[in-house]
């Protein structure tokens, strides 16, 4: 522990008759005492404090904090009696007295006194005058300040000899698409900046490798500097979809695997940046510059991505394009073809005759801040070092002076945006710092904790990894939210590999691997697989004896949602009970909402609406309250289609709005889709048919690639339906021969007066009927608009058994010449479908078989009483779910312009039910 006594001689009477001048030095002082991370006391004419030296930087601190107390003092002075400031080890009140009165009285003790340890400590940057001998006990060895070193930057043509031949080959020639080539730490940037900058203003500056390898390096060349340049000349929509874009490709800055979703992202938000940049140099009157440094550190994903862009690039012949590779051998030159239509020219660079740089001697708070540096800048770029060294306590005034120090010892090549120039430094630094790098790694790991939980990073299996290196304490919660986050994005590759070279164990620990690697199988399949991957991976049984109660709940929650694929709905519910129990007993568990859900779609199962919806409102509420947004959108759709088979189409509508707002924050672009299908799906049921062609258009031209072939098929069907719907009968036939594509075709066939090949495609639809025994709850299932929606409430099989023979029953009574036979033949089909007994409300066609059962009654001349007492009932049943809509624009348009139900309307009208 280090102390510091400060007193002013008379303060007393100087504060009566100088009162401005001594709180001004007072508060002045007591701030840089307060930066160094000093712990004051009051006690009348002294100042006491107290500082740790355990922190990082500790001598640096002191060092800033004693230059200000010397520039402080030095300016007062002349108003003073004379001050003294004293830093030693254990300074009691008294021995401060005692020491305060043994300094020297001729100049009454004046000045800044350090003991032998502190004086050893500050030796680099402080010259003392010679210490106090006995005669001062007990002041002996006391030293006084005599006056601050300054330090001026390496010599540049010492340390970058190669600094003059890089400008002057940058120089030469007409090509300006320059690729310095060479071995690390050769001094390319240096030099390539040299050049820039006395060349051009505000280059764009992409570094890999800094902070990162992929997309998140295009997001952090937008620095601050540039921002504010930028500001200067492009839109402020065009800001803030840079700001939105580039915070969603800084989250994913642990990743190498990338979803379409935040591809998509990478690309419109280069695309954005070099379009607003180019623009707004030439706006500026500057010519654009792009630097790309240490491409060889670029990820395939982010490498090929800047060459596509680059390709249809406008204004590629005022733009400069400059770069730097660092390889070992001049034999890997091949590696870089790829990059021939960027940089067609190459400057080799070779370091024959040029020492490799030495690694300086500094004092060890030098090395614990280079330390600290080296490991921040794997993970964040150096534009943000200032701001993540004041997270961890760090004062930027510190930072800046150590920066400035490196600067002078050569391991940095700018004090700005600085990267080591050292391979071997941090090596070094573990080796000097010894058991002092075990809190270093600590902060950082802190810092990448903080930025995790204020969702500025994506948690993800990579950064477990990381936090394993850094000697990461593991928490069981943020393990499992790492895991889920790459299966749900399903970016688990690194996971895959850590399973396949053992490494999963070490990383996530002995006793937690073995059930993580179990919720991490089943969770995967349930998100990823396909029914038969599912089934298996589920006929293991759990774990037993699981005591981590968030992993027990995620391990009864995957069952309970297989149980509800498989249809074993009382099985389901025990278990989802079971979750609910132990989920209330954890803090700040996410999965409460999940559990909800799947009670939800339990309900909705067992026909229970009423308790679907609450749980639905119950599900929701728990999401918001946790910024679940995966979870919401999930929740907000099938709360939608809930909705839907009550009858209320205008809350479908606003749930499934409110669905796809969620899918998208989530980054769940599959999920979007299908939401935005579904939203078409409700266009068309209202009878809204050209609204509900463009959506599924739109959507069929920029599908995300996720299930594409069948999501196409079914798009296809469904704009086939519209098109049928809205009289273009000569529209392309859906590819899909089974399911809802043949069904539309009989329904076409029908609607078109093509009576016999309706006959002929409903003996297909029957005669191929499979009841669906599966249903995918975590992802969406493309097969069909039914299958996450009817499906729950009624079988595959029975749904297209019911349409497929009313529409047989149709056309059989229309066909010519007209047949008797065929008229009863409908009558009896008709009727067995209105007389099922597992006919309930919630079908969304309830009323439309009643109309279908009296068409088939006019069409075989039926007495008048049947036909009225038919259509009385499906009136009702229109007007029951009609009267479920709380908007009056929806509900008239779901009577009035979708064709059967306007229809029906209108014949209940002839028969005066209206």
């Amino acid at each position: 522990m280090i102390q510091m006594c400060f007193y002013i001689r008379f303060q007393s009477q100087l504060r009566r008759i100088r009162p401005e001048v001594i709180s001004d030095l007072e508060n002045s002082a007591a701030q840089a005492i307060k930066n160094a991370g000093g712990q004051i006391t009051w006690k009348g004419p002294w100042i006491s404090a107290s500082f740790e030296e355990n922190n990082p930087g500790f001598w640096l601190d002191i060092l800033i904090m004693l230059e200000a107390m010397f520039a402080l003092l030095e300016t007062a002075s002349p108003e003073l009696y004379g001050y003294t400031v004293i830093m030693g080890e254990n300074l009691t009140d008294d021995a401060g007295a005692r020491l305060m009165r043994a300094l020297p009285t001729d100049s009454l003790g004046t000045g800044i006194w350090c003991s032998p340890p502190v004086q050893k400590a500050l030796s680099p940057y402080i010259l003392f005058d010679a210490p106090l001998n006995e005669e001062y006990s007990p002041g002996e060895g006391y030293a006084q300040l005599s006056h601050i070193r300054t330090f001026s930057a390496a010599s540049g043509a010492k340390t970058y000899p190669l600094r003059e031949k890089i400008k002057m080959g940058l120089k030469e020639g007409t090509v300006r698409k320059v690729l310095l080539v060479g071995p690390e730490f050769l001094g390319k940037r240096d030099g390539l900046y040299r050049f820039c900058r006395s060349q051009f203003k505000n280059p764009l500056v992409i570094r890999f490798g800094s902070g990162g390898t992929g997309l998140c390096c295009f997001s952090d060349a937008v620095n601050p500097a540039l921002r504010s340049w930028l500001g200067l000349y492009a839109d402020g929509h065009e800001l803030e979809e840079l700001d939105k874009l580039g915070a969603i490709l800084f989250r994913e800055r642990f990743q190498h695997e990338y979803p379409y979703y935040i591809r998509q992202k990478g690309r419109r938000f280069l695309s954005l940046l070099t379009d607003v940049y180019i623009r707004a140099a030439i706006a500026g009157t500057n010519t654009p510059v792009f630097i790309l440094e240490d491409l060889q550190k670029a990820d395939a994903v982010a490498g090929n991505m800047f060459i596509d862009l680059y390709r249809t690039l406008p204004h590629k012949k005022l733009l400069h394009i400059y770069g730097t590779w660092s390889t070992g051998k001049r034999e890997d030159y091949h590696d870089i073809k790829q990059w021939e239509p960027v940089f067609p020219r190459i400057l080799p660079l070779d370091q024959e005759g040029i020492p490799a740089p030495k690694l300086p001697e500094m004092p060890p708070e030098l090395w614990e801040i280079a330390y600290t540096m080296g490991i921040f800048l794997r993970y964040f770029p150096a534009s943000l070092l200032i701001n993540l060294f004041e997270e961890t306590g760090k004062k930027a005034a510190s930072v800046r002076r150590a920066f400035s120090l490196f600067s002078h010892f050569g391991i940095i090549d700018f004090s700005d945006e600085p990267r080591l120039r050292m391979g071997d430094l941090i090596k070094k630094a573990e080796e000097v710092l010894g058991e002092r790098k075990k809190p270093i790694r600590r902060l950082v790991r802190n810092c990448l904790l903080s930025w995790a939980e204020a969702e500025k990073i994506r948690p993800c299996f990579t950064m477990l990894k990381i936090l394993s290196d850094l000697g990461w304490e593991k928490t069981d919660e943020f393990m499992l939210k790492a895991l889920q986050m790459d299966i749900i994005h399903g970016t688990f590759g690194e996971i895959e590999k850590a399973l396949g070279d053992g490494s999963f164990e070490r990383i996530l620990g002995q006793d937690r691997a073995p059930l993580l690697g179990f919720i991490y199988k089943t969770s995967k399949t349930l998100i990823h697989g396909g029914e038969k991957e599912i089934r298996e991976v589920f006929s293991e049984s759990d774990p037993e004896g699981v005591s981590v109660p968030g992993y027990k709940t995620q391990i009864l929650m995957n069952r309970a949602n297989y149980l509800l694929s498989v249809r074993e709905i009382p099985a389901a519910i025990t278990l989802i009970k079971e979750a609910i129990m132990l989920i209330q007993g954890q803090r700040d568990w996410l999965g409460l909402a999940q559990a909800y859900r799947l009670f939800t779609l339990a309900s909705l199962s067992n026909h229970r609406m009423n308790d679907a919806v609450d749980y639905a409102l119950f599900a929701i509420e728990n999401a918001k309250k946790t910024l679940n947004f995966r979870e919401l959108g999930l929740i907000y759709f099938y709360a939608a289609e809930i909705q839907f088979l009550i009858g209320n189409i205008f809350q479908a509508e606003a749930f499934a709005l409110q669905a796809e707002e969620a899918a998208v924050s989530a980054e769940r672009l599959e999920w979007a889709e299908r939401i935005r299908f579904f939203q078409g799906r409700l266009r068309f049921e209202t009878g809204r048919y050209q609204d509900a062609l463009n959506i599924f258009e739109s959507m069929r031209n920029n599908l995300s690639g996720y299930k594409q072939s069948a999501a196409a098929q079914t798009l296809s069907a469904w704009i086939y339906r519209s098109n049928i719907y809205l009289g273009n009968y000569a529209v392309e036939k859906p590819k899909m021969l089974i399911g809802e594509g043949l069904f539309f075709q009989l329904e076409a066939a029908y609607l078109t007066g093509d009576y016999e090949r309706a006959v002929k495609y409903s003996e297909l639809l029957l005669d191929i009927l499979e009841d669906q025994k599966f249903l995918l709850i975590e992802q969406p299932d493309w097969e069909g608009a039914y299958t996450q929606c009817e499906a729950f409430i009624i079988p595959k099989s029975e749904f297209f058994f019911r349409m497929g023979s009313v529409f047989r029953a149709l056309a059989l009574c229309r066909l010519k010449p007209a047949s008797e036979e065929n008229k009863q033949e409908a009558l009896r089909i008709i009727r067995r479908v209105v007389q099922d007994e597992r006919l309930f409300s919630m079908d969304p066609n309830d009323a439309f078989y009643f109309f279908a059962y009296y068409l088939i009654l006019k069409e075989s001349d039926s007495g008048e009483i049947d036909m009225n007492t038919v259509i009385s009932i499906a009136f009702k049943r229109l007007q029951r779910r009609a009267n479920q809509i709380d908007n009056a624009e929806a509900k008239h348009s779901f009577l009035s312009l979708h064709y059967w139900n306007n229809a029906l309307y209108l014949t209940a009208r002839e028969h005066k039910l209206i």
